[in-house]
């Protein structure tokens, strides 16, 4: 596992800010493109799981591409980030570290930006505390190529694991005893519980 180094957590907290508005223009035409993957993932996911329909809470969500593919198939979702830029009605400003919502608030918690997280053990917590009983988390986890892991690199964000398996390790606690991997063409999807 390779772990990026800051300062302090306000710095983390500022650097993870500061890239919507180095790169808005360019994450807004993306995120336009992505809405079709994400729908496709999610219909894997759905069929395969047959999840049953519930309120999903996104972690990371940037301008709300996945929140609003969740709700073109029948959720009720809401996405948090730590800079979701101004006037954005899919997602509200907060940390995912520390989750602004009662405890057994979501049926899902989704979040494809486990690579954006400075303090695992304490996201963990977090997800396990809004999830509902029998709530699922649900994890999305790019694959990646050795040149994109190399802290020089452009996308190296806080950590990043060498697979999939070496990411779970981290989650084999209490909370999350029971797993399954779905292979999408980039991606897996991890559902935990």
């Amino acid at each position: 596992m390779i772990i990026r180094e800051y300062k302090s957590y306000k710095d983390y907290v500022e650097h993870q800010k500061r890239k919507l508005f180095q790169q808005f223009e360019k994450i807004k035409r993306r995120d336009e493109t992505l809405l079709d993957f994400f729908l496709e993932n999610f219909l894997i996911l759905e069929n395969i799981e047959s999840l049953k329909k519930g309120n999903i809470l996104c972690l990371g969500a940037r301008l709300g591409t996945e929140v609003r593919a969740w709700k073109k198939l029948g959720y009720s979702s809401i996405g948090i980030d730590l800079n979701p830029g101004k006037n954005n009605s899919f997602v509200i400003p907060a940390d995912f570290h520390y989750l602004p919502f009662k405890s057994k608030s979501f049926r899902y918690v989704y979040t494809n930006s486990l690579d954006h997280c400075l303090k695992l053990d304490l996201l963990n917590s977090e997800m396990n505390r809004v999830l509902v009983s029998g709530g699922k988390a649900i994890i999305e986890l790019h694959k990646v190529t050795k040149e994109q892991v190399e802290p020089e690199s452009k996308y190296f964000e806080s950590f990043y694991w060498k697979n999939p398996k070496e990411l779970i390790s981290l989650f084999q606690n209490d909370f999350w005893k029971n797993y399954k991997i779905f292979e999408t063409t980039f991606t897996y999807l991890v559902l935990y519980r």
